[in-house]
């Protein structure tokens, strides 16, 4: 079961202005597809040159790139051991995975977003969408998210782990209880924050791209479909566990503004429909990837 790709999928349900930073996994049928020639963002010219140029501003903003970069934790961590384990001295190893990494989360990330987002959005739209990511608040409200996260990443990965061995098992997993005394106003401002960001389809969306990668098959579509299950029933709980102690009411009152905000809701929109087209991404990853190991591990 993919765990690390359903734990990214909270990742991303809790950090709502994030367009997607997808898991670099794929079967093997992916990562043997012969890969076309791919315009790099350097070809793009006028209108499209304009909406890249605004995806990168907002991919490089200091709460974004950190929200990113946790999101690929570990594949830098496996890319690094595997340059260290051909001699290249750490601090190399680490310059070089850094290096390579941004050039996927952006660029990668800005090539397959953009459609979406002309789709969904007009250039004023993705400006106001910018501008809300300048916001002083905004950011703040970004990087307590994120401290939650990391707070939690463990704790999570192991309801997670259980979830999948009870499911495998035949066994349905405990429910999420509480961790502290927060109140029924909270847990509901956490269910809010969830619907104003289409969380129910984007975890369909990743359970799908999971389904997919394990061959579809009658025994995994029914361990999908029970995780999907118990994802969704516990989501809020899980959600409001995590961010009670660094987000109070205020503050989920604030995200949940700015989110339903009609720039921003539009935004939603291109991230879900993207999310519902990984395949492409996901191919120009693992080529990527399979390109990098190539050249470092010779």
């Amino acid at each position: 079961m993919k765990k690390r790709t359903l734990f990214l999928a909270m990742m991303l349900l809790t950090t709502p202005i994030l367009p997607i930073a997808c898991s670099s996994e794929g079967n093997t049928a992916q990562q043997e597809e012969k890969q076309e020639k791919k315009e790099t963002l350097e070809n793009l010219q006028g209108e499209d040159k304009e909406y890249a140029q605004i995806l990168k501003d907002l991919m490089t903003d200091e709460t974004v790139a950190a929200a990113m970069n946790m999101s690929m934790k570990e594949t830098e961590d496996a890319l690094v051991q595997m340059l260290t384990a051909n001699g290249i001295e750490r601090s190399e190893a680490e310059a070089k995975v850094d290096r390579f990494v941004n050039e996927i989360m952006v660029d990668l990330n800005i090539k397959h977003f953009l459609p979406y987002c002309k789709k969904h959005l007009t250039m004023q739209e993705l400006k106001e969408v910018k501008e809300i990511y300048n916001n002083k608040e905004y950011q703040k409200l970004n990087s307590m998210t994120l401290e939650a996260q990391k707070k939690n990443m463990r704790h999570l990965e192991a309801l997670m782990s259980q979830a999948v061995l009870s499911i495998m098992s035949g066994e349905a997993p405990e429910p999420v209880d509480r961790n502290a005394g927060y109140s029924d106003r909270y847990m509901s401002l956490c269910k809010e924050c969830l619907e104003v960001t289409n969380a129910d389809m984007l975890v369909d969306n990743v359970l799908s791209q999971m389904s997919m990668a394990m061959g579809g098959n009658e025994e995994s579509n029914k361990a999908i479909e029970a995780l999907g299950k118990y994802f969704k029933e516990n989501f809020a709980t899980m959600y409001a566990n995590m961010y009670y102690g660094t987000l109070n009411e205020e503050d989920l009152e604030k995200v949940i503004g700015y989110t339903k905000k009609p720039a921003m809701q539009k935004f939603m929109q291109a991230n879900l429909e993207r999310s519902k087209n990984l395949e492409g991404y996901i191919n120009d990853v693992n080529s990527k990837v399979n390109e990098f190991i190539t050249e470092n591990t010779k």
